[in-house]
């Protein structure tokens, strides 16, 4: 028989990519550790509720649970929102298919060419696309500091530089 049982993580092992869970409705019992059930490496604070999947013993982490103190940071219809950081809104990935809008945003971005092994930060990447846009005159575009931002005829590229 297949359980869907609820718990909150109580230790996490990063490197082998479980965690134990304890089970309020069963008097704190603390699991051994739980395999999670995922396609990308994303562990889930201490503390956080978590799904788990029990079938005849195996169990599988399946998933967080949305709940009062696990609210989607943004929602609706053709919304899409990665949060990379326990603090909401500091680093995300976030589509709205309603605007055509994909927004990506972090402390600081930076970009790494496969293969090359080189990278750059997205104020440097776009001060060398400036150099290279010979066309460009200082009418049409600009590079700034902190809040970089190009600036090319219908284009517009902006991030936070390094």
């Amino acid at each position: 028989m297949t359980e869907l049982l609820v718990g909150r993580i109580s230790t996490v092992d990063y490197g082998a990519g479980t965690a134990c869970v304890v089970y309020p409705d069963r008097d704190n019992a603390v699991s051994p550790p739980i395999p999670f059930l995922s396609a990308e490496y994303h562990m889930p604070e201490v503390g956080q509720m978590v799904f788990v999947l029990d079938g005849g013993g195996r169990k599988l982490i399946i998933g967080r649970a949305w709940s009062a103190e696990n609210r989607p940071a943004a929602s609706g219809k053709g919304v899409f929102r990665k949060d990379f950081d326990a603090t909401t809104g500091r680093a995300i990935l976030q589509y709205d298919a309603g605007t055509g809008t994909l927004q990506l945003l972090a402390p600081l971005l930076q970009i790494e060419e496969t293969g090359s092994g080189s990278s750059s930060s997205i104020g440097s990447l776009l001060q060398r696309i400036l150099s290279l846009e010979g066309r460009m005159s200082a009418a049409e575009g600009r590079l700034s500091g902190h809040d970089t931002e190009l600036e090319q005829h219908d284009r517009r590229i902006t991030g936070l530089g390094g």
